[in-house]
């Protein structure tokens, strides 16, 4: 052992080196010290002193000597710990040697080690069993637990420590490595739980090695052996005809015989038959000894052929082959006796001299194929390894002097004894094995699938064996295929997390003399940055200046770098650095660039643009890297699918990750459009001004514009530039070097709100112009229309008041009362509807249709004014006017309703709390409608509180203007609940869930409002009374509403255009949603509604302003907190872009000063000016 070679040098030197490294051991590493130790002995030939010496050894000189050696030595390693053991016994070194391990008692130390080294080193040996292998370990194991159970060093071992040490005894099991490690997430991870786990996975091994192997001749080779020599002669007797007795036989056995052997022959001569129908009889005539491999297959040969197969199986080889239970492999000397032998270059190890193995293969032993079988030059004899007979199925029974091989049942073979060994005659290769019956269809038809070759058997109705494709080594190394690159890398959850990066080769090279284009791909936003370089060797210093450049302005280290197997990422010193900061770099296999997909995928586009820029301009392609930089400028600036339509600037910039200045779209300039810009130093002052040059790219970190100067090919940068006139650009390279000119350059933008909504490609038309008209700028309006180059300094104005385009105009009848604003419900009062002359007929009929439905519904009896203290409650007449989208009166309706504020608690009524309707969830339908088409439709349940049932006794006064005569001063006891009562809302809602309930729709647990049907398939939305219902069949929704409508009146509409206060507005792929109407109603009830518009919902001191004190006096808090309160509703529901300011003016709502109701008037001013902006949902 390596340590023992320090401690056998006797140098003096060295053996204060042992005693200093002895000193230094302490109490819970005494294991490794005793083994040190005990090597050091028997190096020395001192290992008779671990044994109890006898007497007589005792007295002898030589004894002495080592006694005192080894006492000496022990002494100064251990004297200071255990200094009274040594002195107890110091006379013999034996006594020493065991007082020591047992100086703690049962439990000590040394003894607890031991233990535990015995149990951590223990192996399995496949040969050997594996039951006894996890006995021998549980037995250790416990013997442990027992001796450090009372050990004062707490030194437990768990029985998930004990099954990870088990799992690592069985490395030496190649079978059972992949269950191993599997077994490592089994739960619970005990040691019982694993032994059990793999102890029955060993047994349904075995049981599938029994049932899965080869099948082999079932007739016993030792029996045909002895009669292969007349059975041949008599074979081919019976063939030609003839037919004899055969003497000092019994006749029935032979003709039993011969019966068997003409139909084992005629089975051949059928396979050989069927061999010739499928035009394979030619590769059985090569593997013949004839001479002539090309001789025709006829059905003249077939005799020839028969006879030659039988005289092949006749013959017998000379060898011989020794059973060893000792050799861990069979090995043979004969090449010949090998199946698809492969070279190797092994050695084995045996007592004497290690053998060289030069090839491998398979040995068909009686019909079982044996692998690997080793095949040793010049070898002395043939071994059969008893252990690899059991690994495949086989078993081995000794009788007397013979061992009987045994498979499924049957004998395949017998080893006799001779001598001290057991040996049976070697099975031959031959062109009968090769063709064994039944034939080997996987060989034989060229190595199909095993499908199709069950079904070829099965539709010709053959019966035959074949070799399983995954045990064909052939099968493994021909048909070997690319794995598909299904599975989709873990993206990235934060900006700059992960980075994808390759090199893209472009050539010809570009004027500045750069060939390649480093190309880094942000995982999360897919925000790209490109570096032209000259060689890929500076690759790596572009990558660690744009780490750095991340880590300055945004404090983030990339965690992971994505690449191929480059070289440019692949050198050692690039590695230590990615290293040094802690990021993993995540390579894909070598020839695989499906694995590095997202950069893959950016080149292609990336390619895609330049040629498309360099084809619409007239620029030399040796500027490629010019077109390349405004290709990725671009591709920052568009939207991405991968980002649900966002752009990746639009992304960064939400999350306030932007590493470079955002270019405005009102920028943007065609690649190599003719731009006029300034001339740096003009010849004179009358000179001309400017010179036009050719637009490129943006210069990265400037608002100035790459120009390029086609004459002499330099580029510089300016700021001052405009269009120049006549501008022309052809649209696609030419062959010639001068393009026509005839050919304009137009561009058709409709400029977006935002970069998240600018459509993948800008659609490019090309119309041929007059080149003598000047090209006209159009100017910039409230939308953008078609224009051949807009500068930067035209931007669109601000103001809220400019001209609309007619395309966004929508025409309709309006009324012409409500120009201004639009109400969809207004309240009139009973006594101003009873005396207006126009609609005074109108609210008759309503209030008519009211009280016709009370009666309808039972909802009271009349009975006798009541006795006090009961108490009687009155009522009041609730009359609306119902508006459509465009303001038109569609609806006179007239509501009784109970005065509920006069019930008292716990005599009218109990519990009044109702769930009703979320607004998240109504919006989460409209997106289901639009994202995966489904049908909405609104419903609406007339006098639905009228279906409740009362639960507490509650008298009201009668309808007025609708008393029954005669008994003008009897009251209604309720049975219903009317509107105004305090537990209406609760007694219709649970009269709906159980009407609901019986229609097949339950409520969901995320909203008690939201119900749905059993699969799911059609979902209803309640809000009190209006109910919203989705559904992708049409049939569904209309059945529904059917049964619904037996139950309860009610009206329903598809496609409303307004619900619980919003307004909808549908088309084909989205949906817009406002509130117009409660702004209206907002501003009318503070007097803002003829206020003037601004554009923004705050000013830009607007904090500041809120801070100031104007004025101490504190102005009318509740009309400040009822405007606070109806704004904060609208921004919640449809109007988030006044989150902010309402946040901020809502903190001052207890005392609020002039200072904060003018920061609220100029809020309402806003919402003045917008209130048709609307939230799309598509």
């Amino acid at each position: 052992m390596p340590e023992s070679s320090t401690i056998v040098k006797d140098s003096s030197s060295e053996e204060e080196v042992i005693k200093t490294r002895m000193a230094k051991l302490t109490r819970t590493n005494w294991v490794q010290w005793s083994c040190q130790f005990e090597n050091f002995l028997i190096s020395k030939g001192m290992d008779d002193l671990l044994k109890p010496p006898s007497h007589d050894v005792k007295e002898t000189a030589k004894f002495k000597k080592k006694n005192s050696g080894a006492l000496t030595l022990l002494w100064s390693s251990v004297s200071t710990e255990f200094e009274g053991v040594l002195l107890n016994n110091k006379s013999s070194f034996y006594d020493c040697w065991i007082s020591l391990g047992n100086c703690c008692g049962k439990n000590s130390v040394v003894v607890i080690c031991r233990t535990l080294h015995k149990l951590i080193n223990l192996k399995y040996e496949p040969p050997s069993s594996l039951e006894k292998h996890i006995d021998d370990f549980h037995k250790l194991y416990a013997s442990y637990l027992s001796i450090s159970a009372d050990s004062t060093i707490s030194m437990n071992l768990s029985s998930s420590m004990a099954a990870a040490f088990f799992l690592q005894s069985l490395d030496n099991n190649k079978e059972l490595s992949s269950l191993c490690q599997t077994l490592y997430d089994i739960k619970p991870f005990d040691i019982n739980s694993v032994t059990d786990r793999v102890s029955i996975e060993h047994s349904r091994r075995q049981s599938a090695h029994e049932h899965h192997a080869l099948l082999f001749d079932k007739n016993k080779q030792d029996e045909s052996s002895k009669t292969k020599s007349k059975n041949q002669a008599e074979a081919g007797r019976k063939k030609k005809g003839f037919k004899e007795k055969r003497k000092g036989r019994n006749n029935n056995q032979n003709t039993n015989h011969e019966n068997d052997t003409n139909k084992r022959f005629e089975r051949i001569e059928k396979m050989l038959e069927k061999i010739q129908a499928a035009n394979s009889i030619p590769s059985v005539n090569a593997m013949s000894e004839s001479k002539d491999p090309s001789r025709p297959a006829t059905s003249d040969s077939e005799a020839f052929i028969t006879n030659e197969i039988n005289a092949l199986v006749s013959k017998q080889s000379h060898g011989l082959i020794y059973l060893d239970s000792g050799a861990g492999r069979t090995v043979v000397n004969d090449l010949s006796l090998l199946v698809d032998p492969a070279p190797v270059k092994k050695q084995i190890h045996t007592f004497s001299t290690p053998v060289k193995v030069t090839h491998q293969g398979t040995l068909d032993f009686k019909g079982v194929k044996l692998y690997p079988v080793y095949y040793v030059p010049n070898g002395p004899v043939n071994l059969l390894s008893v252990s690899q007979l059991c690994d495949h199925g086989l078993k081995l029974t000794m009788k007397s002097n013979i061992f009987i091989i045994k498979y499924e049942n049957q004998i395949i073979d017998v080893f006799r004894r001779e001598g001290n060994l057991f040996v049976s005659k070697l099975p031959t290769t031959s062109v009968y094995s090769m063709l064994s019956v039944p034939l080997d269809w996987h060989l034989t038809l060229g190595h199909p699938s095993d499908s199709y070759i069950k079904a070829l058997l099965r539709e010709g109705r053959i019966k035959g064996n074949f070799t399983q494709s995954s045990s064909c080594q052939v099968c493994q190394s021909a048909k070997i295929r690319n794995r598909p690159h299904s599975q989709e890398l873990p993206a990235a959850n934060a900006p700059f997390l992960k980075i994808h990066m390759d090199t893209l080769q472009i050539n010809p090279p570009t004027h500045r003399g750069h060939k390649y284009v480093l190309v880094l791909v942000d995982d999360f936003s897919r925000f790209n940055r490109i570096n032209l370089l000259s060689e890929k060797g500076q690759a790596e210093e572009r990558i660690k200046t744009y780490l750095m450049e991340i880590k300055n302005k945004l404090d983030i280290t990339p965690a992971y770098l994505h690449t191929d197997r480059g070289g440019e990422f692949s050198s050692q010193s690039f590695l230590n650095y990615l290293a040094s900061q802690g990021i993993s770099l995540e390579r894909g296999p070598p020839e695989s660039p499906q694995t590095n997909g997202v950069a893959e995928r950016f080149n292609q586009t990336l390619l895609s643009k330049v040629r498309c820029l360099l084809g619409q301009s007239n620029i030399p392609i040796s500027f490629w890297d010019e077109a390349a930089l405004h290709g990725s400028l671009l591709l920052n600036m568009l939207p991405h699918k991968h980002l649900k339509m966002e752009s990746p600037i639009t992304v960064l910039k939400r999350r306030h990750s932007l590493i470079e200045p955002e270019i405005s779209l009102y920028r943007l300039v065609p690649f190599g459009i003719r731009i006029t810009t300034k001339i740096v130093n003009p010849a004179s002052k009358i000179a001309p001004q400017g010179e036009v040059l050719r637009a490129l790219s943006f210069e990265r970190y400037s608002d100035g514009l790459r120009l390029l100067n086609l004459e002499t090919g330099k580029i510089r940068v300016s700021r001052d530039y405009r269009p120049a006139v006549n501008t022309s650009m052809p649209t696609m390279h030419q062959p010639s070097s001068a393009l026509p000119s005839s050919q304009s350059f137009k561009i058709k933008l409709r400029v977006p709100t935002s970069l998240s909504n600018v459509p993948d490609a800008i659609n490019d038309s090309h119309e041929p112009v007059n080149p003598t008209e000047p090209a006209s700028v159009v100017p910039m309006t409230g939308k953008l229309k078609n224009y051949d180059y807009v500068p930067y300094y035209k931007e669109a104005p601000r103001n809220i008041s400019s001209s609309i385009s007619q395309d966004n105009i929508v025409e309709g009848k309006r009324n012409a009362r409500h120009s201004d604003q639009l109400l969809l419900t207004d309240a009139v009062p009973y006594l101003h509807a009873v005396n207006d002359p126009i609609e005074r007929i109108k609210w008759k009929k309503a209030m008519d249709a009211e009280f016709d439905s009370l009666m309808s519904h039972n909802t009271g009896e009349l009975v006798p004014y009541p006795e006090k203290p009961t108490k009687v409650i009155g009522g009041m007449w609730r009359l609306t006017r119902k508006r459509n989208e465009n303001g038109e009166v569609y609806r006179h309706k007239a509501r009784w309703v109970v005065l509920g504020n006069h019930q008292e608690p716990m005599l009218h009524y109990y519990e009044t709390w109702a769930s009703v309707g979320r607004n998240e969830t109504f919006k989460v339908m409209l997106s289901m409608v639009v994202n995966f088409d489904y049908i909405p439709y609104q419903f609406d349940i007339e006098t639905a509180f009228l279906h409740g049932e009362m639960d507490a006794l509650v008298h009201v006064k009668q309808v007025k203007g609708y008393e029954e005569k005669g008994k003008e001063n009897w009251v209604w006891r309720l049975r219903k609940s009317l509107y105004g009562t305090k537990q209406a809302p609760r007694m219709w809602k649970s009269k709906l869930v159980s009407v609901l309930g019986n229609l097949g729709l339950n409520s969901t647990r995320s909203d008690e409002s939201l119900f749905v049907n059993a699969d799911k398939s059609l979902l209803l939305h309640v809000h009190v009374d209006d109910g919203f219902i989705i559904s992708q069949s049409e049939n569904k929704i209309t059945e529904f509403l059917t049964k619904l409508n037996s139950v309860f009146k009610l009206k329903s509409k598809k496609r409303p255009t307004q619900h619980l206060g919003y307004s909808l507005k549908w088309s084909s792929d989205k949906v817009l949603i406002n509130q117009t109407d409660l702004i209206a109603k907002t501003l009318q009830q503070f007097n803002m509604d003829d206020c003037n518009p601004v554009r923004t919902p705050c000013n830009g001191n607007f904090i500041n302003e809120l801070e100031s004190v104007i004025s101490d006096e504190v102005l009318n808090v509740t009309l400040f907190q009822q405007a606070i309160g109806s704004i904060n509703y609208l921004a919640h529901h449809t109007r988030p872009d006044i989150l902010f300011t309402v946040n901020q003016l809502s903190r001052y709502s207890t005392k609020p000063n002039q200072c904060h109701w003018n920061g609220l008037k100029h809020l309402l001013r806003y919402l003045k000016g917008s209130k048709d902006k609307c939230l799309i949902f598509k």
